[in-house]
């Protein structure tokens, strides 16, 4: 059952961050979001002041009796924003496994101002700022608080960039022509892509932060205020039929979130057009080319 597996986990995490003296920590994931199930790990981000030395993280992982522990290190990445350490090591005889980030402060305050001062529109940093929006806060709840409220809902220059990037789509008559060739993987491909595109276009409209990856789709789909009736059913009809039975509700869908863009007063025009492109079929062969060389 998701929910008890979801409930040990956080009684689990609450009990391994005493041992952490981390400023914030968060949990996130499956575990957070309470639709934990057996394969689940429980994943952290804890944000300290000063980052922990290797030894300190090491003698953490034994003492909680950790095994199979692996240590990771990318600091001195260029972009304060990005730099982290890793752990990930394995609880008890199942291995259950419990993967930690840990960052500083001054990363999140760099990482904040990029994305709501600077309006970078980096997937990774939004995938992290997605993550501490959702998380659950575990350790240093006031300080996370502050934090969270600078980082409020998605700039709105960074949605019209972000919508630009994902209304923009392979022309469904191209599509169409992938599918008289009988070309069924790479039709599979485009009919994923334009549906994943279209969940990322309506995360955006509505100011959410986008995640790296469309997991969980029940749950992004129920907290979604702006959106196609019938989303999350439409949405399993596709990945369930056959690609060439699926593109025409994804098209359908397309153009309903084109719609609702519109109705936010975003120019979709572009984005419309190229959808809407045709190639011609040519089935006669050409045997003469017009000699346009000037003589004069």
């Amino acid at each position: 059952m998701p929910e008890m597996a979801s409930q040990w986990r956080v009684a689990l995490a609450q009990n391994i961050v005493t041992h952490y003296p981390a400023a914030i920590v968060l949990l996130v994931g499956s575990a957070a979001m309470g639709v934990a199930d057996a394969w689940s790990d429980l994943d952290f981000v804890m944000y300290w002041q000063d980052a922990p030395t290797e030894a300190q993280r090491q003698h953490i992982a034994d003492m909680l009796n950790g095994h199979e522990i692996m240590l990771e290190d990318s600091s001195e990445h260029g972009d304060l924003a990005l730099q982290s350490l890793s752990d990930i090591y394995l609880l008890g005889e199942q291995g259950l496994k419990i993967d930690i980030t840990h960052k500083t402060l001054a990363s999140l305050e760099k990482l904040i101002a990029d994305v709501t001062i600077h309006h970078a529109c980096d997937s990774l940093k939004l995938a992290i700022v997605h993550g501490v929006v959702n998380s659950l806060p575990l350790v240093g709840d006031e300080l996370f608080a502050s934090y969270r409220q600078q980082i409020g809902q998605l700039p709105a220059p960074v949605a019209e960039r972000l919508l630009e990037r994902y209304l923009h789509n392979t022309a469904y008559d191209l599509i169409m022509m992938i599918v008289r060739r009988d070309d069924v993987l790479y039709t599979r491909q485009l009919v994923d892509q334009l549906c994943e595109n279209t969940l990322f276009a309506l995360i955006i409209l509505n100011k959410q932060y986008p995640p790296d990856r469309l997991k969980h789709i029940q749950i992004l789909g129920s907290n979604l205020q702006i959106k196609p009736d019938n989303l999350l059913e439409r949405i399993h009809t596709i990945c369930n039929q056959p690609p060439v039975e699926g593109l025409p509700i994804a098209r359908d869908l397309l153009l309903d979130t084109f719609d609702l863009a519109e109705s936010a007063d975003y120019d979709v025009t572009v984005a419309r057009t190229q959808f809407a492109n045709t190639r011609q079929a040519i089935y006669t062969p050409i045997t003469t080319i017009k000699d346009r060389t000037n003589n004069a």
